[in-house]
């Protein structure tokens, strides 16, 4: 991420705020307008400074930083105002409580205003400093976000959260603390930080209200979240390694300002319910059965989720319930034993999609039934069934045109020739525990012209003999055969595999010469 695009992407998150939240900034519209303004002309500045960072000095380093740590300011300024503000409005209860909340919510205003022009004047002594040393101005662009008038603020794009650059670490964006600094270094450097990544073994105390992003990798257990929640309030990123931790505190549900969520825990808070503005939630580390709150359905702005194998579901529901808001687009590793997977019915808006434990025909029609799956829009399906269970159908995504990886685990006893077979346009293929009794070759190579990587394991094919056959799997790039124990060779004929640069198989079996020499 270049220099001047860190502002960039602050002020596109800022006319996000103000499209989708402007009934709550009535009262301070023109202050807030304003600060956009002058964050598109911080931004004009920074095009500058990047057109000339290799001759950067300490004075062009700071004033950088400067800029960048205002940008943030004014962002978490106007959010925090609008998350107040619906808090308030939602606030239920006698009329006495209703005139307290709007009271509470007039003084919010109040407040926001004076921050508002607390960060103009930073701006304007930035500015100054700017033209002390010669930085000249460009023109402001054409589409600046915001004016006097609502009606003129363009949608912008949604606000990307990725990890920055050396040119970020050259103005205090990004810092990694070494193993080997003392106590006061590493507290100096996590209060200028915006972005913050520890290695095993530093401590963190310091209070950072610019910290956005924090990431932390660790092997042993003795790293407290808690300090962490408490103290750095306004966290995008979290983000922790290696490490499972016993259990996350409740003020976990104070990072109200958090899209990306990573951690690995035995029990999940309930208060993971009011981080509203998550984006991303990674829980693929966690260990099975740990804990997990049925909260995850209010979190309507998720767009993925990443889970692990079953969770504990608590003792006041059946099964935990999925968000069905319509922003989900992946939805990875969810249970049937843990999670409600009717909810898939609900979902349209899915681009990849992973089911474990399907253990009856109802569950897998569920599945079927997905919006995202009926639409075409899924292209990359997982299915994991019971061992009593049989893949008996593909249902709708044998005549797919967009699913390219397909994953399924599960008995298939024989291939899907008699209702449309695989997708054609696939690319990757992993069947486990299919046994087939039938050799799957020359049906997968004839059919599916465009798969570079297919993989059968544990069972999936239970013959002795596999033919690819005469100018088949002419795109496929690796193949891999594991844990099919009766087994005993594999034949390919002339052009078969004419693309194959990876190959691998269990010991035991019979292979051509040409094999035998890929590498693994």
């Amino acid at each position: 991420m270049s220099i001047e695009s860190v502002v960039s992407a602050v002020i596109q998150r800022v006319g996000v705020l103000l499209y989708e939240e402007i009934k709550f900034l009535t009262d301070v519209e023109g202050e807030v307008n304003n600060l956009s303004m002058e964050l598109k002309a911080m931004q004009s500045y920074l095009k500058d400074a990047e057109a000339r960072q290799e001759n950067f000095d300490q004075v062009d380093r700071i004033k950088v930083g400067e800029i960048i740590k205002i940008a943030y300011d004014a962002e978490d300024v106007i959010e925090s105002f609008i998350l107040n503000s619906m808090y308030c409005s939602m606030r239920k209860g006698s009329l006495f409580q209703k005139y307290f909340f709007f009271c509470c919510s007039l003084v919010h205003i109040h407040q926001i205003g004076k921050e508002v022009v607390a960060i103009e004047k930073r701006i304007q002594v930035t500015t100054a400093m700017f033209e002390r040393y010669g930085v000249r101005q460009q023109n402001l662009p054409d589409n600046t976000i915001g004016t006097s008038s609502t009606s003129m603020i363009s949608r912008p794009r949604a606000y990307p959260h990725s990890d920055v650059d050396e040119h970020g670490k050259e103005v205090d964006f990004l810092k990694v603390l070494p193993v080997d600094n003392t106590t006061s270094t590493q507290g100096a450097i996590v209060r200028e930080s915006c972005r913050l990544a520890m290695h095993e073994g530093l401590q963190l105390t310091t209070h950072n209200s610019h910290l956005r992003s924090f990431v932390y990798w660790t092997g042993s257990s003795n790293f407290d979240t808690r300090p962490v929640c408490e103290n750095f309030r306004f966290l995008r990123v979290l983000r922790i390694e290696h490490y499972i931790i016993s259990e996350l505190p409740e003020a976990l549900g104070d990072l109200i300002f958090l899209r990306y969520l990573n951690v690995s825990s035995t029990k999940v808070p309930r208060s993971l319910g009011n981080l509203h503005r998550l984006l991303i939630v990674d829980f693929r580390g966690v260990l099975s059965h740990a804990e997990l709150p049925d909260v995850l359905m209010k979190l309507e702005q998720l767009q993925y989720l990443y889970l692990s194998p079953p969770f504990g579901v608590p003792a006041a529901a059946s099964q935990l319930r999925l968000p069905t808001s319509g922003n989900l687009q992946t939805l990875w590793g969810i249970s049937a034993k843990s999670w409600r997977v009717k909810d898939l019915e609900q979902l349209s808006h899915l681009r990849k999609l992973f089911v474990t434990d399907i253990a009856s025909m109802e569950e897998l029609e569920s599945v079927w039934k997905c919006p995202s799956i009926t639409s075409d829009r899924v292209h990359k399906l997982g299915l994991e069934v019971e061992d009593e269970m049989e893949l008996s159908s593909l249902g709708p995504i044998s005549h797919s045109h967009n699913l390219s990886s397909l994953y399924l685990r599960g008995s298939l006893r024989q291939l899907p020739i008699d209702y449309g077979g695989f997708p054609r346009n696939l690319t990757k293929l992993i069947l486990k525990d299919s046994k087939l009794s039938q050799d799957p070759m020359p049906f997968l190579g004839s059919n599916l012209p465009y798969l570079k990587y297919l993989h059968l394991g544990w069972d999936a094919y239970t013959g002795s003999e596999m033919v690819c056959k005469e100018n088949s799997f002419l795109a496929l790039e690796k193949l891999e055969l594991f844990g099919l124990p009766n087994l005993r060779s594999l034949k390919v004929e002339n052009g078969a595999l004419p693309q194959l640069k990876y190959f691998e198989i269990s010991d035991g079996v019979q292979i051509p010469q040409r094999l035998a020499s890929l590498g693994t």
